[in-house]
């Protein structure tokens, strides 16, 4: 019997990056962004770490930069949770089809430059 990943994309460490999030609520957003700790990052998500507790299917958005690039405001979901003594552990998936198409294919290029960067031989132009 095989075992089916559930990822297509590989994904790689992601301490490099900032991660800045804020809750999305039905009335509006929160005005305070939370920093989270980066583990690892592909262009359709990535896992993150941090104090704050949130229920799978929390929307978010979020703020990814590193020495080169700058996302502001992408949309997200709380795909899994995972408890670790006093931090979550978040598997967090992109929700690009939120955005207008032009808005979506841009930021979408943006996560692949941020993926090209973060692989390990990477070259930095």
């Amino acid at each position: 019997m095989t075992t089916v990943e559930r990822r297509y994309r590989k994904r790689f460490t992601a301490a490099p990056l900032r991660v800045l999030f804020c809750r999305c609520h039905w009335w509006g957003r929160e005005r305070r962004y939370h920093d989270a700790f980066a583990l690892d990052f592909a262009a359709g998500g990535m896992a993150i770490r941090t104090t704050m507790k949130m229920k799978e299917g929390t929307q978010l958005l979020l703020t990814l930069e590193n020495s080169n690039h700058r996302l502001l405001d992408v949309p997200a979901i709380v795909a899994r949770v995972e408890q670790q003594e006093h931090e979550y552990l978040y598997g967090i998936k992109f929700a690009m089809g939120k955005l207008p198409d032009s808005s979506s294919r841009s930021a979408y290029s943006i996560l692949q430059h941020l993926e090209r960067s973060l692989k390990p031989n990477a070259i930095s132009t």
